[in-house]
């Protein structure tokens, strides 16, 4: 509802037909995107309907006789708050210990918040989709944890976040796996080979079984073979096989060693060795 005060006789100079009434969005870099009113001289007040939920607007208000409009007055009101229209995104879920699971997520995007996002709502569902419990978050926290889960056991989660006006829609189910809390197995086959003066490419045979589902990817060792304790590792996803490393020194030999990870790592396979070309 807007309302404003009425023009004196004295402030016209002329005869008031009515008030002009102007609205458009403050953040509209589009000058010529606005709503205009036009309302009777004895009327102070007009209920604009069907503007957007949580959006800043500009009213202009002006008195108009024959000749045309007066000085506007302007003022800015916020529309009223309403539901998330979207849910939160990048959402990751995964095993934090051999009975606990940790959910993050980002915030919902600015222009589908639509509201003050006061909190978050995470559920979590068994392996046959049975609901377990909820976790509410009253903060900006962007993460839920729950704990007394079962080790070798899989869940699903989903979160939504909520304005003082209720609830958004759910985010997609996430499924996490509480395996062992490090791969038993090791990587197989691993070969490395040199491929110019300053990399090598390094392939492996991913780990197989029941092992396999805890897995969370891979970590790749390489050192030089004369000094072994200095390492750097390089991370790639589970589902990866092969990794080329770069940066390395020319026409040496450098050792490459390969650990499967969950929530620890597991054992490192034997190194391998391949050498650098000529620089």
């Amino acid at each position: 509802m807007v309302r404003w005060e009425l023009l004196t006789p004295a402030s016209v100079p002329g005869i008031l037909l009515g008030y002009v009434l102007r609205i458009e969005k403050a953040d509209d870099s589009d000058t010529s995107n606005f709503t205009v009113f036009k309302i009777d001289p004895l009327i102070n007040q007009k209920n604009v309907t069907e503007l957007e939920v949580y959006t800043l607007y500009i009213i202009y208000v002006a008195g108009y006789t024959r000749k045309g409009n007066g000085s506007f007055r302007a003022a800015q009101s916020w529309t009223d708050e309403g539901v998330p229209q979207g849910p939160p995104s990048n959402v990751t879920g995964s095993p934090t210990g051999t009975n606990s699971i940790k959910l993050s997520w980002l915030p919902v995007s600015k222009e589908l918040q639509k509201g003050i996002i006061r909190g978050y709502q995470v559920k979590i569902y068994d392996d046959e989709g049975e609901y377990l419990r909820n976790s509410t978050i009253l903060s900006r926290n962007l993460s839920a944890s729950f704990t007394g889960l079962y080790q070798y056991s899989n869940y699903s989660l989903k979160v939504r976040a909520f304005t003082r006006k209720g609830f958004g829609p759910w985010s997609s189910l996430i499924n996490v796996s509480i395996g062992d809390p490090a791969p038993q197995k090791t990587a197989t086959d691993v070969k490395a080979l040199g491929t110019s003066a300053s990399t090598i490419d390094v392939t492996w045979s991913p780990i197989s079984g029941l092992d396999a589902q805890s897995v969370q990817g891979y970590r790749v060792l390489h050192f030089t073979r004369a000094s072994p304790s200095q390492s750097k590792v390089t991370v790639v996803g589970r589902k990866d096989t092969h990794v080329t490393i770069t940066g390395l020194s020319p026409f040496t030999a450098y050792g490459v060693q390969i650990a499967a990870f969950s929530i620890t790592d597991g054992n490192y396979t034997l190194p391998v060795y391949a050498q650098t070309w000529e620089g």
